[in-house]
């Protein structure tokens, strides 16, 4: 878009450019409108619309109380699945420890060593079956604790 000043005509004022029409080597034909005449219609236009800024605040605020509610929502609900959970484990842990069988969890062909997710992965009655302590079963594979007519 060019802008460029014209010469002011004495009786409006000064004149701003906004576009060329038609342009050629003696004539320029352009659409002019009023200096005064934009400024004062943007500073009437904006304070007509005050109402947008206010509005806006008030959508933002209401929003972030929506979201406050939700994240509130959301760590309840996880306080309630933590809650399930330690009971989940402790019944799991009960019942693993107190079992009459042998139970161990396996990893291939290893007995599985995550000691970040589970403390025993052997219970005292498999290793109390096998004659050895949980410490030496680990080292050892389910192949070497298998009789070799069940593999």
């Amino acid at each position: 878009m060019m802008m460029r000043k014209l010469e002011p005509d004495g009786k409006t004022g000064n004149y701003s450019v906004l576009s060329n029409i038609y342009q050629n080597r003696k004539y320029t034909f352009a659409i002019a409108i009023p200096t005064a005449t934009i400024i004062s219609g943007l500073f009437l236009h904006f304070n007509r619309l005050q109402i947008i800024p206010d509005l806006t605040l008030v959508v933002i605020a209401l929003l972030l109380f929506i979201f406050l509610l939700y994240v509130l929502r959301q760590n309840s609900w996880f306080n309630i699945l933590n809650k399930k959970l330690v009971f989940d484990e402790a019944l799991y842990r009960s019942i693993f420890d107190q079992a009459p069988i042998g139970i161990a969890i396996m990893q291939g062909k290893t007995f599985a060593d995550l000691p970040e997710l589970v403390a025993t992965i052997i219970n005292p009655t498999y290793a109390e079956i096998l004659g050895r302590d949980e410490n030496e079963l680990r080292q050892m594979t389910w192949v070497e604790i298998t009789h070799t007519e069940d593999l």
